[in-house]
């Protein structure tokens, strides 16, 4: 093993640049100076190095075995990974060795960590933990020695103070009763319901003054204690414990006798379920199904489990039944997965699949309802449908290229609803939208749709209507102006009844197209808004409009009736003829 940890440490360090060589201290760090005898305290080794990386350490330390021992050595939270010799120590020879290294690009800083030793201090008097042989190899792929200084450690110890012993009387104790049953807990089996994996396990119980002997005794059955420990002892590890039930049992004795019994039940199962099968399918909503089935005949199943290298992606509790147990996955990116199935018994004890499962391709969500034409500062309503409680992303694209995007979610039957108020600007927007089922796991936009944002009915109504007044305010004007003349020009009247005559049928003719015109645009908007009716329901200031379009259309055709009945009563009347006894006269 050294060798071939020596040549990986060797190769990581050649392929490293050269650099100048630095030096590098290495320190023995005590947790405190002064300590008394019995006690124990905590040395550290650790490197600091000055400008150079370095990638192997080994020394030996020497302590003096009159004054100290060593408790143990850790490796735990060295700058070290691989060991070419492990920490260790001799109390017999007062030494501890250590050899280890860390790959390229080594160790650059002031206070690398490389073990930790645990002293305790025998007897009174100044204890030297010295470096004995120690090499540090730069990380420059010839392993350069660039030891430079040694700072060894010095600790005192003292005797310590005892306190005077104060003699306690022991008060007579008057017993009235049996002992009760011992109250058995451990804190290795915490639950005698519960089942547990281990091999051994410690049980304890609480012993009051007048105890003066425990009786054990560890069987299949509930039975009488055999085992006699007097005196009282308040713990027993028990060892090598088989699966299966068992039980504990114990009671205490004082001067009056042995009290009740108690029957602490263990329940032992180290065994993998002995039957585990694991299949994959694709379920509802595309996502992938693991059917699992597995017996356990000691303790039973408890839950099985999915994961994808060391996530666990899914869990389900077991249940006694002879279907198989599914668990449905979360969803996962398409193509090819390498799941493992895991089955627990209540011991936690587990068999483990590994199977193969593909994911399919995320499907785009389908926008099923839209409006194609909504009028100016209007509310646009998008409705769709995916896989149920999923996060879809809207997308609005302007005729300039912008692009925004709203975020909805679908709710249990996989429906959407998108609503926006971005209708400020005219001009076309095209939508489209994507499904985001998990962290990466994203579909292909769906096909887009267009929507035309255009002027309001009532801005085109109100301009069409202000084109009539006009009309007929001119109308009015003309008509006015035609009386005035035939008032103040009665020697003009034969002229001015042709020219009325003609003006008069022109007034018609126009005033009866500008209505046929006026009529023409208020049904065309009443059948727009109808349409609308017919795919869906319309807002309140829609359904306004389509009434006041109504009305409009009746006004327009009676006040295009009474103009022209107006005009007519202006008309020049034919010229009266009449007989008179005489002859005749006009």
């Amino acid at each position: 093993m050294r060798k071939y940890l020596y040549i990986f440490l060797f190769i990581s360090a050649f392929f490293t640049s050269h650099t100048p060589a630095f030096a590098a201290d290495i320190y023995m760090g005590l947790s405190t100076s002064q300590v008394t005898e019995q006690s124990t305290f905590t040395g550290t080794v650790y490197i600091s190095t000055d400008g150079q990386n370095i990638n192997n350490a080994e020394g030996i330390i020497q302590f003096p075995t009159d004054l100290l021992s060593v408790e143990s050595v850790s490796n735990a939270g060295s700058i070290f990974n691989f060991w070419i010799e492990q920490p260790t120590f001799s109390n017999s020879t007062g030494l501890i060795s250590w050899n280890g290294g860390l790959p390229n690009p080594g160790f650059l800083g002031q206070t690398g960590t490389i073990l930790q030793v645990v002293f305790k201090a025998k007897k009174a008097g100044t204890a030297n933990i010295n470096f004995n042989t120690v090499a540090i190899r730069a990380n420059d792929g010839v392993g350069t020695n660039v030891i430079n200084l040694m700072h060894n450690a010095a600790i005192t110890i003292g005797t310590p103070v005892v306190a005077p012993v104060v003699p306690v009387v022991p008060q007579p104790v008057v017993l009235s009763s049996l002992p009760n049953a011992p109250k058995i807990t451990s804190s290795d089996m915490p639950d005698e319901n519960a089942w547990y994996s281990l091999a051994q396990a410690t049980f304890s119980w609480v012993l009051t003054n007048d105890i003066t002997a425990v009786q054990l005794g560890l069987n299949a059955q509930k039975t009488t204690p055999t085992v006699v420990y007097e005196p009282a002892i308040a713990n027993k590890l028990l060892t090598n414990l088989d699966d299966g039930v068992m039980y504990l049992n114990a009671r205490f004795k004082n001067a009056l006798g042995w009290g009740n019994i108690t029957h602490r039940k263990i329940q032992i199962d180290s065994t993998a379920p002995q039957s585990f099968s694991a299949r994959a399918e694709i379920g509802e909503h595309d996502l992938i199904s693991i059917a699992l089935r597995g017996t356990d005949a000691l303790s039973g199943m408890k839950k099985y489990a999915v994961l994808e290298g060391t996530t666990e992606l899914a869990t389900q509790k077991a249940v006694e039944s002879d279907d198989p147990t599914y668990v449905t996955l979360p969803p996962l990116s398409e193509g090819e997965h390498t799941l493992y199935a895991r089955g627990y018994d209540l011991a936690d004890n587990f068999a483990e699949i590994e199977i193969k499962a593909t994911a399919p391709r995320v499907a785009p969500p389908e926008i099923t309802d839209y409006p194609k034409k909504v009028s100016a500062d209007s509310e646009i309503v998008v409705q769709g449908t995916s896989y149920p409680h999923t996060d879809i992303l809207i997308w609005m694209q302007h005729e300039d290229g912008a692009k925004t995007n709203y975020s909805v979610k679908t709710n249990e039957y996989g429906q959407f609803v998108f609503t926006t108020h971005d209708t400020k600007h005219l001009g076309t927007r095209t939508l489209w939208a994507e499904a985001h089922r998990a962290e990466g796991v994203i579909s292909s936009p769906s096909e887009t749709v267009r929507i035309d944002i255009t002027q309001s009915g009532a801005s085109k109504i109100s301009g069409t209507v202000l084109k009539v007044v006009a009309i007929v305010i001119t109308i009015g004007m003309l008509v006015f102006a035609l009386l005035v003349a035939a008032y103040t020009g009665l020697h003009r009247i034969k002229k001015l009844r042709r020219i009325h005559k003609r003006d008069m049928a022109r007034t018609e003719q126009e005033i009866h197209a500008v209505f046929t015109v006026l009529k023409k645009d208020i049904r065309r908007h009443l059948d727009t808004l109808e349409a609308a009716r017919l795919r869906r329901r319309l807002t309140r200031e829609e359904s306004e409009i389509l009434v006041e379009l109504s009305e409009d259309i009746d006004d327009a055709e009676s006040a295009e009736k009474h103009i022209l009945e107006k005009i007519k009563t202006l008309e020049p009347k034919k010229k009266r003829t009449w007989k008179k006894k005489s002859g005749t006269s006009s």
